[in-house]
């Protein structure tokens, strides 16, 4: 939001006439304005402000404010108080944007972490379940396991709840974002609902019984499964989305850089400079950079993107500003302008060619992914209806019938193909968003009654 917070107090043995910001931009007071801050007129207040709040302040410009305070003693004129000098500069758009790119990409990381410990957590649940089920009474460093799993997992929840709030923060509201966003939301009840059962064995730990503490530790591990799947499902669709909107806005910035290069061209020669080439070299060469970080944070995908990148013209654009820059330096300015032109043209020519390969390539994505799933809905079908005869043929099966161990190698067999059905729907979710919450509950209880 940009928004900067106030709590200020007044004194004055006279009272207060009034209260107002002064704000302008950084070094010119002379366009100084004045905005009226609410206070009462006694000897003694206490006030708020947020800054800019309404104030329509432009964005990429340097300001500077002060608060300034009026007593009420007309007799000497009105004296006035000031506060410390505050700055403040309105981000860009394209600044906002980065800002929150950067956000997602600390949260991602620190989620990557969470999702380790939750599988380290798996075991420990595992572990305990085991003990359980062995034991008739559990003794006290079994009881302390138990503790510190619990603990742990309370500590987990919350660390993942603040993670998955950071990432729904971005403003940018596209199909895939809100699409994301809705099973951020999901994911922060389903913790909720957790945390509610932690809290339920925290509290009857020492009360219940055996059989239920094994049902309650059953569920709790049922639970940590499907949060342990949706958080590698979210925390890969989010990686996705940044890898998307990082080419989005690198394709924009090439495409800008292409027009800043053909208007330096275009300015007066003692305006067109070698250092102002330079400048714009830097920027050419930090787009370079980026594009290779973002290509390295592709590849990391389980299911890596197309990212289009044309290297063929980058040297181009390289070539271009070397000899731009080399007869600027020569004071050649008409030479140089003839190589920005080319240059900034190639840019922009770039940066459309980029915008169009990953639209193209989204459409193809969605293209497979949705003959993948007509797929994997034609495969369940068949196994429902597999599953589905082998318990009525089971029903008229006697333990010591020859059938019995060959219906059972039938079973064994189904389990399996629900296994690579399973491992396709996981691989269709990690791209699409809307592969969600409800689907890995499901795909959890069959896989525990297949069991």
């Amino acid at each position: 939001e940009q928004q900067r917070y106030f709590l200020g107090q007044v004194s004055d043995d006279y009272g207060f006439s009034k209260l107002q910001l002064v704000y302008y931009p950084k070094a010119q007071q002379d366009l100084k304005k004045a905005s009226s801050v609410p206070v009462n007129k006694t000897n003694l207040d206490q006030f708020t402000y947020v800054f800019p709040g309404a104030l329509d302040l432009p964005q990429d410009v340097e300001y500077e404010y002060f608060f300034e305070i009026f007593d009420n003693d007309a007799v000497n004129a009105y004296k006035s108080s000031r506060s410390g000098y505050y700055s403040y500069r309105k981000l860009s758009q394209d600044e906002l944007q980065t800002q929150q790119l950067q956000n997602q990409e600390n949260a991602i990381k620190a989620l990557d972490a969470a999702l380790q410990e939750l599988k380290n957590q798996d075991k420990r649940l595992e572990e305990l379940e085991l003990i359980q089920k062995e034991k008739e009474q559990l003794n006290w460093n079994d009881k302390k396991k138990l503790e510190d799993v619990l603990r742990r997992q309370k500590e987990q929840e919350k660390m993942m709840q603040q993670f998955s709030k950071q990432l729904q923060e971005s403003k940018e509201k596209d199909l895939f974002k809100q699409q994301l966003e809705k099973r951020l939301k999901e994911n922060q009840e389903k913790l909720k609902e957790n945390e509610k059962l932690l809290q339920e064995l925290e509290e009857l730990q020492d009360k219940i019984t055996k059989e239920e503490l094994t049902e309650k530790l059953e569920k709790l591990a049922k639970k940590n499964k499907n949060q342990e799947k949706n958080l590698e499902q979210l925390i890969e669709l989010t990686k996705r989305y940044y890898v998307s909107k990082k080419s989005e806005k690198l394709s924009k910035e090439l495409f800008n850089l292409g027009v800043e290069q053909i208007k330096l061209a275009e300015k007066l020669e003692q305006q067109n400079t070698k250092q102002a080439q330079e400048k714009i070299n830097e920027k050419f060469e930090k787009y370079k950079q980026e594009l290779e970080e973002l290509k390295k944070e592709n590849e990391k995908l389980k299911s890596p993107m197309k990212l289009p990148q044309n290297k063929v013209g980058e040297k181009v654009v390289d070539s271009q500003q070397q000899q731009a820059t080399q007869k600027l330096e020569k004071e050649n300015k008409t030479g140089a302008k003839e190589n920005q032109k080319k240059a900034g043209k190639k840019m922009q020519e770039m940066g459309q060619q980029m915008m169009m390969a990953l639209s193209g390539s989204q459409g193809e994505q969605i293209e497979e992914d949705v003959a993948m799933l007509r797929q994997i809905l034609d495969n369940l079908v068949v196994f429902s209806f597999r599953q589905e005869a082998l318990m009525e043929d089971f029903k008229v099966s006697q333990y010591g019938n020859p059938l019995f161990g060959k219906r059972l190698n039938t079973q064994n067999d189904l389990k399996q193909n629900f296994q690579h059905i399973d491992d396709s729907l996981f691989s269709l979710s990690l791209r699409q968003p809307t592969i969600g919450q409800k689907i890995n509950e499901s795909v959890t209880q069959v896989h525990y009654n297949l069991k």
